[in-house]
């Protein structure tokens, strides 16, 4: 079983790269609750939101850990049960992450298909002579009616 903080610490840092933020927001709450099995049909998501703004700071947008253990007591007063039911099902719980894997495209994965100027090369993007103003705009004397002199 895991402590806590170490279950905290790893659904905060759910899409967060490779950061290991000491935070959590409030989508990653609500994705530690469902995936604790603490949402059913008497305790909504909308609860966890709720008990997710009681606890945060007035301005902030993210609770530290001190606040996910009051927001932990609120869980537990909401539903009814004790603090260290919620917490043994926090500790049970771990992120579950539902991403798609793209499938391979032969075309496109496999570069000894490619075909054309993508297989053998070709003309650069990159311009030898760098455009410039001068280069486009003729600077040499003229009369008022711009008749070269």
């Amino acid at each position: 079983m895991a402590d806590l903080k170490d279950v905290f610490l790893a659904f905060a840092a759910i899409g967060a790269g490779a950061t290991k933020p000491a935070d959590m927001d409030s989508k990653n709450f609500l994705k530690l609750c469902k995936d604790a099995k603490l949402v059913d049909s008497k305790f909504l998501s909308t609860h966890v939101d709720l008990i997710f703004t009681q606890v945060k700071a007035k301005t902030a947008r993210r609770i530290n850990f001190a606040e996910f253990e009051s927001a932990v007591q609120k869980i537990a007063a909401q539903k009814g049960i004790s603090k260290e039911d919620v917490e043994a099902k926090i500790k049970a719980a771990s992120p579950n992450i539902n991403a798609t894997q793209a499938e391979f495209v032969k075309f496109h994965d496999d570069k000894n298909t490619y075909t054309g100027v993508y297989a053998k090369g070709g003309p650069t993007n990159v311009d030898k002579d760098k455009i410039t103003l001068s280069s486009h705009l003729d600077r040499s004397p003229a009369d008022k009616r711009g008749v070269k002199i």
